[in-house]
């Protein structure tokens, strides 16, 4: 086993060799950092995601959400948490003499999130326009290629990124098709007889009985409320419990008041240390034990 990855590992400097130095021309030079990033990219996809919707209503909405959540959730809690577990270097760690056109940065390689997102976005767009694989998918594999190019990826890092954005992004789309199958019928009857499908504009039997007669459309916008409260509750729990910021000063020192009961502290009253006390011991003396509380109360 360590011969067969040792050989891999020789294989995949190969061939980043061959790409960044081989194939370096002032064409590509210019081109390739343009596919990796560029300040034209927010607007553009702006664009066509507003062109998408007019165009195509409903199923434009769909598929301009379904490619937000996939991004969205991919990137940070598969794309990034493989990265950090795996920790591979970028390739001009190991190479100095790497062509770097894009800048180093001190992030992991492995897998590389672009491509992984723009696979994840092609997917989308197959599953809801079958032919937009004829300019999505040579596009995706066009930014898969730039990064290594760039000199910030090896092949096997696009290769694993674009097939887990691909695996993740389908699994997305399949899983809340059939998840709105059955609550959309059971939930929402009047919208899932509009849409009965996420990807599918057929209609259903005009005889179905799913409670449509008994429901009205105040209903549905209230279960979607808690849907949503719900939804939003998890995600802050989430972002609370992960490393993206530290404890602020006042939080710090309400953490102490936590830890000494009193009627009344220097500029609060007793409730915020009553909320952390709670927290912390719920959770511990942690920095998600310290805010558990906040959005408990907001949802």
């Amino acid at each position: 086993m360590p011969r067969l990855i040792a050989w891999l590992q020789s294989v995949d400097a190969a061939l980043f060799r061959l790409i960044n130095q081989s194939l370096s021309n002032p064409f590509f030079d210019w081109l390739m950092p343009v596919l990796s990033g560029n300040k034209l990219f927010v607007p553009m996809v702006i664009v066509a995601a507003a062109a998408l919707i007019w165009k195509h209503r409903v199923k434009g909405v769909l598929c301009v959400v379904f490619i937000l959540l996939a991004v969205a959730l991919g990137d940070p809690l598969i794309i990034n948490s493989i990265k950090h577990a795996i920790a591979r270097p970028r390739p001009f760690v190991p190479m100095p003499e790497a062509i770097t056109l894009v800048g180093r940065t001190a992030s992991f390689s492995l897998p590389s999130a672009h491509a992984a997102n723009m696979a994840a976005t092609a997917m989308v767009a197959f599953l809801f326009f079958r032919r937009s694989r004829r300019f999505m998918v040579p596009l995706a594999a066009a930014v898969a290629f730039s990064r290594v190019y760039n000199g910030v990826h090896y092949v096997s890092d696009v290769l694993l990124g674009a097939t887990l954005g691909a695996g993740y992004a389908a699994l997305l789309v399949w899983g809340l098709d059939r998840s709105w199958a059955w609550a959309g019928q059971k939930w929402f009857p009047l919208w899932w007889a509009r849409v009965p499908s996420v990807l599918s504009e057929q209609r259903p039997a005009q005889n179905s009985e799913f409670g449509i007669r008994n429901s009205d459309l105040s209903t549905h916008w209230l279960r979607l409320g808690y849907i949503v409260i719900a939804i939003l509750f998890l995600a802050r729990l989430a972002y609370i419990a992960g490393p993206t910021i530290e404890l602020s000063e006042d939080e710090a020192y309400q953490w102490q008041w936590s830890k000494h009961p009193a009627l009344a502290y220097y500029s609060k009253p007793p409730g915020i240390a009553v909320a952390q006390w709670i927290g912390t011991h719920l959770w511990g003396d942690t920095a998600f034990g310290v805010r558990f509380l906040a959005p408990c109360v907001t949802a």
